[in-house]
């Protein structure tokens, strides 16, 4: 899987006694699978509410990853069911684009 690089990641192995890691929106698990390696003794809490990409997830065996759990959920300042809004597009004008869902219209 591909992964743009971050800023951050120059940081991130730098980082000792990280124990626990929650990544809300974890879309389809590129920096899941790098956080998995750089923190590899680290239990990983992922997010995912986009069923596009829960979907693929699945197909591609990610959800499975060890010290990994993974939820189809979205994160909010209640727990209540709500609209889930997903995207279409991005300004680029990419075709199929699943990040960028949202909670809010």
């Amino acid at each position: 899987m591909t992964r743009e690089p971050h800023p951050i990641d120059a940081i991130l192995p730098t980082l000792n006694g990280i124990r626990t890691i929650v990544e809300i929106g974890c879309h389809r698990m590129e920096d899941t699978e790098f956080l998995r390696v750089t923190f590899p003794l680290a239990r990983i809490i992922a997010f995912e509410p986009d069923p596009r990409n829960a979907t693929y997830i699945e197909n591609h065996g990610l959800k499975l990853m060890p010290g990994v759990s993974f939820y189809e959920l979205a994160i909010a300042d209640r727990d209540e069911v709500r609209d889930f809004y997903l995207s279409t597009n991005n300004l680029s004008g990419e075709r199929g684009w699943t990040r960028s869902s949202s909670l809010l219209k």
